[in-house]
């Protein structure tokens, strides 16, 4: 072990000779010193959250045999930081032999690397007008559950035009745990693909009032594109319960060019009364996506203005004398007696109204030339004399109504012959005659005939809630409407119930001691109306003759 031993002399005199010599012996000293041990931990490197390395190092001056070995310890974890860390040897000596050294005990140093971490952008595509779409990207290279995320932006907006932008992803670090890796970010692309956008001058469509088969003026909807690609066309329609009655002119074609516009056309014909709601429906690609529906809400509401509207343009188109007259009632609101009205029993003509001798028109006379005098080629609107009025005065028309003439229909081949009580349900029949107080019961629905006579007290009721309509051919007769000798159409009391359309010119004969709840739809023809006959309603004829006693007494719920 070390330290200081003595070196005594020893003298060696194998002749003897010591005896002739004065020996002075003097001892030295024998020093032993440690030896020199040096234990070296040697570097190491390693990226950020993975394990350590087997730590290593080297051990020189060791002595045989002596049991002295070394390990080496850092206090880097998974989750240390990126930086430098020291490795310290730890000395191992069972045998408790390290006295005799003298140790130098040299550190390493164990460096964390930044770990790599890769950002990549998804690149993605839309149309020209669409919104961007949701901007992702992958991640990959986050460790130790560090929350690292990403975002993405790119300039591109919904007005940008086609061409490809970049989408740059921009890392959100909370925890500030970013310096810890090696970062590589990549940017996508948004590539912005030409798309037609299309515009609409209207996304509803009102035609408010609208006279009873008559064509409003056509509205304009005015198509545009305001996108970089073709607007492709595919359908346009109507929609709903009212379709058919509401007409629309395609001006557009199949393809709008972008920058372009085209327009189409909707014009509403009520064919019946109340009011009527569809959808027009525009098919197409917009936002370069086939299939795209564009909608406008169409409305209307088929009604009839006037007790009676004459569409001749002349003279004596309406001619009432003796004392025929008008006034009007609310069927809505109760019966005749219970809400009659000296009031409101308008009457309008395309020519001239002549009231004479004691008619009165309880209301205004509506007319294009509103001005009262002797008529000639069916002006002035108003000829009046004896003790005729019109308590309303005269009024201006401002334009004709466009009524149009109610489609052809092809009667039945059978005739029925009512001489009882006789239900009939909607179809096609040839000539009908009710007489001798029989009733015709009809159901609902739609009658196309060839002519109608009601005579002796006959009578037509309409069986059940709903519409009666009534399509008269007159093929090979004169006389297509006969009501006369006490017949009754309708007498339960609500004109919409009841509706007559005749497209021919011949005359309409509603003499006798009628009472009558409809409507009559016959622009071409000619209609009496004489003796005691009360019709409860409204007419449009070509012409109207009223003279007796009885009267024209207009609903006023079928102006709502």
């Amino acid at each position: 072990a070390p330290g200081t031993y003595p070196i005594t002399p020893v003298i060696n005199d194998p002749n003897k000779r010591l005896l002739n010599y004065n020996v002075k012996l003097t001892s030295g000293v024998l020093e032993i010193r440690p030896a020199p041990l040096t234990i070296t931990a040697n570097s190491a490197s390693r990226l950020y959250s993975a394990a350590n390395p087997v730590l290593t190092g080297s051990i020189v001056g060791l002595v045989t045999p002596d049991d002295i070995a070394a390990r080496y310890t850092t206090s880097a974890t998974m989750k240390s930081s990126v930086g430098k860390y020291t490795i310290t040897p730890v000395v191992s000596d069972p045998g408790n032999r390290l006295s005799n050294y003298t140790v130098n005990a040299i550190n390493g140093s164990l460096e964390i690397l930044p770990a790599p971490l890769a950002v990549t952008a998804n690149s993605a595509s839309r149309f020209y007008g669409s919104p961007n779409p949701e901007l992702t990207a992958s991640i990959t290279g986050v460790v130790n559950a560090d929350n690292i995320r990403a975002s993405y932006a790119t300039l591109a907006t919904i007005n940008s035009l086609p061409g490809n932008y970049a989408i740059s992803p921009t890392i959100i670090d909370p925890d500030h745990r970013l310096p810890n890796y090696n970062v590589t970010l990549n940017s996508g692309m948004l590539t912005v693909v030409p798309a037609p956008i299309i515009t609409l001058t209207d996304t509803r469509v009102s035609f408010g009032d609208q006279e009873l088969l008559s064509a409003s003026k056509a509205v304009t909807v005015t198509v545009g594109n305001i996108g970089t690609a073709d607007l492709i066309i595919s359908g346009l329609a109507v929609e709903g319960a009212g379709a058919s009655d509401f007409e629309l002119a395609n001006k557009c074609g199949k393809t709008v060019a972008a920058g372009s516009n085209c327009t189409f056309t909707v014009t509403f014909t009520p064919s019946t009364l109340g009011k009527r709601a569809i959808v027009i429906r525009l098919t197409d690609n917009s936002g370069g996506y086939p299939g795209s529906d564009q909608t406008i809400n169409s409305s209307g509401n088929g009604v009839l203005s006037y007790a009676a509207y004459a569409t001749s343009t002349a003279c004596e188109a309406i001619a009432f004398s003796d004392n025929a007259s008008t006034d009007s009632f609310d069927s809505s609101r109760g019966s005749y007696a219970e809400t009659k009205s000296n009031k409101r029993g308008d009457i309008a003509v395309n020519g001239n109204a002549t009231l004479s001798e004691r008619a009165t028109v309880n209301g205004a006379v509506y007319s294009l030339t509103p001005t009262a005098g002797a008529c000639k080629g069916g002006k002035p609107g108003i000829s009046v004399s004896g003790r005729a009025e019109a308590t309303g005065g005269y009024r201006l028309l401002e334009a004709p109504v466009a009524f149009t003439t109610p489609r052809t229909v092809t009667p039945g081949t059978s005739d029925v012959k009512a001489k009882n009580d006789t239900p009939l349900r909607p179809g096609k029949y040839s000539d009908i005659t009710v007489d001798g107080r029989a009733r015709l019961i009809l159901s609902p629905g739609t009658y196309d005939i060839n002519s109608l006579k009601l005579s002796g007290g006959g009578q037509i009721t309409v069986a059940g809630e709903g519409q009666v309509i009534l399509n008269i051919a007159g093929i090979d007769t004169d006389k297509p409407l006969q009501l006369s000798g006490e017949s009754m159409v309708n007498p339960f009391g609500n004109p919409a119930n009841f509706l007559l359309r005749y497209a021919g010119r011949a005359q309409l004969d509603l003499g006798g001691q009628v009472d009558s709840y409809g409507v009559i739809y016959a622009p071409n023809a000619a209609v009496k109306l004489g003796g005691k006959a009360d019709w409860y309603g409204a007419l449009v004829v070509k012409t109207l003759e009223s003279a007796g006693s009885g009267g024209l007494h207009y609903d006023r719920d079928l102006g709502r």
